[in-house]
């Protein structure tokens, strides 16, 4: 299971707290370590191949091509025998073999290595790139056919109190059986003195596991070889990330490290922030919004004009992940039912008098028979992928659920696949309304992303690599077809200055392996490829969930609608979580009109007039992932936006009424020795206190209520 949890000791101590006594630890060690740098890093020997670049420094075996040292800045890891191994298992149940080194050599700043064994083979890249070693490697299957294959890249390291950091609040001991996670496509392994990352590159999206152990940190990608994909048949090309981090802050700083060498991924669009419009009426509060999601139905120049006066940004609603058959006069109670249903159904698709935003995104469903025949996901039984639902907008309907892939069938005279017709309506769209400023993509999540596609008519037009299902079954999972979508949408969209929005980006736990052995998984890789998410989590996000939405994006804004605000109680404790992460949360339409509802909008009108200007306030500091902050207050939330004259902090706290206190570092932050510390949201600080190296604040809070400190 992947520990995503904050994890506490048996003395109820949060990792804060921890955290706490472990840098005044570190503050001495530091003496130890500037002694014992010179032995670790000494110059590479003879035999060794050394690359070496602005940050990074590693040292590779010139016989096995293991790596045995890294450097990243001043955080230096020696690796013990055998270094870096590439381990390969056939899933399920084949055993795990490690890959014998063929050849190696160095040449043009890149240290090159064959492999092979278990009748693959594998070559490896490594280059230093953005201050971090990176692998580019292809792994050919030379007994063809069908092969589901987890291929490990391990990076042992044997050391006292080692931590396995797969997550922002993620300290777990490894003296246990091995931890994994699954969420994030980073991990860190965090030593005394040092930590190392592994990491997937935003561009090489992937099915992956990240697993610590006492015995160090591996990465694992479930890879499926097929002589049906004709971009790489029978192999699978991949790539990954090896670097050091900062052990006190381990995957905050892997990921901190991770955003600055991808800024084209985590920058923020810098057109301001605000609150989701989505089924409401026109809100009393219109200067709280900035994200407009309409539907390009009619004329929408009126929409595009009201939103612009307000400065407010229109995004017509497009989905691709499913298309359905809808208004039937009864559900039907199975498959076949749902196929004779679909048998049924009338080539000229959906009417106006009875459209959806659905069917207005599929074109009034003019082709969706042809597009279910070119791109609807089938299982390995060859049966379609769908949901038989009742649903408030379409009635009595069956869902297929759609691989967007855009270059499905591309090479097939007259095939409407749905992610072509999806992009050649956006191309409408946008000609014909100058003015849109972007896209809003729908329903990126579980329903319809998280399912294996294992059409094999699909394989030859993937551009990334295969998986397969908990039976090794070769499959496409569907996460993949949405990424080659927006992959393809966000280049379109960003030549002509316009953005990317879309919903359904978040992390969930399957009933069922969704792929492999993996139940845990998020959209990570999609974030990245967005200008705004969102998601429709409403008012009761797990804090897991909070964490990952301001981490998938970095500093880009993220949104959520929340369709349950008859509760007042669990609407200021929304807000005030929604704060502490700098998530724009809004209240919408279910069953009621929120913006006219005496118990609506008008109850929290004084709610969002504190909101939304804080809010703004944070995004526009900027999220940072590490703090350079602890607390002895367990269990307590704080994060740091800014990272200049002005820094904030917020702390939300989740346990009973109580006082909570921060304590920041000055020197990596550059606070001035008589910093000028103020809550600007919350109760008012019970009390500062500051030397030349910390501020400590203290602030009371009630349950569920955040503060806002700001240091200048």
């Amino acid at each position: 299971m992947a520990t995503t949890m904050l994890m506490t000791e048996p003395d109820g101590q949060s990792p804060f707290s921890r955290l706490y006594r472990f840098k005044k630890l570190i503050s001495f060690q530091a003496v130890v370590l500037s002694l014992c740098l010179p032995a670790l890093c000494l110059p590479a020997q003879a035999e060794d191949l050394l690359l070496q670049g602005p940050g990074c420094r590693a040292v590779f075996d010139s016989v096995s091509g293991t790596l045995r040292e890294l450097k990243s800045d001043q955080w230096a890891v020696a690796f013990k025998a055998p270094g870096g191994r590439l381990l390969v298992e056939d899933f399920p149940g084949g055993p795990a073999k490690a890959l014998m080194t063929a050849s190696c050599g160095l040449s043009d700043q890149r240290v090159r290595v064959a492999y092979s064994g278990s009748d693959l083979v594998c070559t490896l890249e490594w280059r230093i790139e953005n201050r971090m070693l990176r692998a580019n490697g292809h792994l050919q299957n030379q007994k063809g056919g069908d092969r589901a294959v987890v291929l490990t890249y391990e990076l042992p390291w044997a050391q006292e109190g080692l931590r396995f950091s797969p997550s922002l609040n993620s300290l777990t001991a490894t003296s246990g059986p091995p931890t994994s996670g699954s969420v994030y496509p980073l991990a860190a392994i965090c030593g005394t003195n040092a930590a190392a990352a592994l990491a997937i590159p935003p561009t090489a999206p992937n099915m992956f596991k990240m697993v610590g152990s006492h015995g160090g940190l591996a990465l694992r990608l479930y890879l499926g070889f097929s002589p049906d994909a004709r971009r790489s048949p029978n192999a699978a090309s991949f790539s990954f990330l090896a670097y050091g981090c900062d052990p006190v802050w381990g995957f905050r700083d892997a990921l901190r490290r991770y955003y600055a060498a991808f800024p084209e991924y985590y920058t923020h669009h810098g057109r301001g922030d605000g609150l989701w419009r989505f089924n409401t009426s026109q809100p009393q509060n219109f200067e709280h919004y900035k994200y407009d999601e309409t539907f390009a139905q009619g004329d929408l120049n009126p929409t595009i004009q009201r939103d612009h006066a307000a400065g407010v940004m229109t995004f017509p609603y497009m989905i691709v992940g499913q298309r359905e058959i809808k208004h039937l006069a009864a559900l039907p109670t199975d498959y076949d039912e749902a196929m004779a249903a679909y048998d049924r159904w009338p080539s000229a698709g959906t009417n106006a008098a009875q459209a959806t935003k659905e069917s207005v995104a599929a074109g009034d469903d003019a082709y969706l028979k042809e597009e279910v025949s070119s791109s609807a996901l089938k299982d390995e039984a060859g049966r379609h992928v769908i949901a038989i639902r009742k649903t408030p907008w379409g009635g009595n309907s069956v869902t297929f659920v759609m691989n967007p892939n855009p270059y499905l069938m591309e090479d097939k005279p007259g095939a409407r696949s749905t992610g072509a017709q999806a992009l050649a309506r956006i191309r409408e769209w946008l000609a014909r309304y100058p003015a849109v400023d972007g896209i809003y993509i729908d329903s990126l999540g579980s329903a319809w992303g998280g399912k294996l596609d294992a059409r094999r008519d699909h394989f030859p037009y993937t551009r990334y690599p295969l998986t397969f299902d908990s039976a090794g079954r070769l499959a496409i999972h569907n996460v993949i077809g949405h990424y080659e979508f927006l992959e393809k949408l966000r280049a379109e969209l960003h030549s002509q200055n316009r953005l990317l929005f879309a919903n359904g980006v978040y992390l969930y736990t399957a009933k069922q392996p969704e792929y492999a052995d993996v139940r845990e998984t998020s959209r990570f890789f999609l974030a990245a490829l967005l200008d705004a998410a969102g998601s429709e989590s409403g008012v009761r996000p797990s804090m897991q969930r909070w964490e990952f939405f301001r981490a998938c994006m970095g500093p880009k804004p993220y949104l959520l609608l929340n369709y349950h605000w008859t509760n007042p109680v669990l609407v200021e404790a929304y807000l005030n979580q929604a704060l502490c992460y700098d998530v724009f949360a809004v209240n919408s339409n279910l069953s009621g009109d929120y913006a006219n509802d005496p118990q609506g909008y008008a109850r929290d009108r004084k709610l969002f007039d504190w909101f939304v200007p804080l809010a703004r306030t944070l995004s526009k500091a900027g999220w940072q992932p590490v703090t350079h902050a602890t607390s002895t207050t367990p269990d307590l939330r704080f994060e740091r936006y800014g990272a200049g004259k002005e820094l904030l902090f917020t702390l939300y706290n989740p346990g009973p009424a109580r006082e909570c206190v921060l304590r920041i570092d000055k020197r990596p932050l550059a606070v001035s020795a008589a910093a000028h510390v103020e809550q600007i949201s919350g109760p008012g600080l019970a009390g500062v206190e500051q030397d030349a190296v910390s501020i400590t604040a203290r602030t009371k809070l009630a349950a569920n209520r955040t503060a806002v400190i700001s240091i200048r």
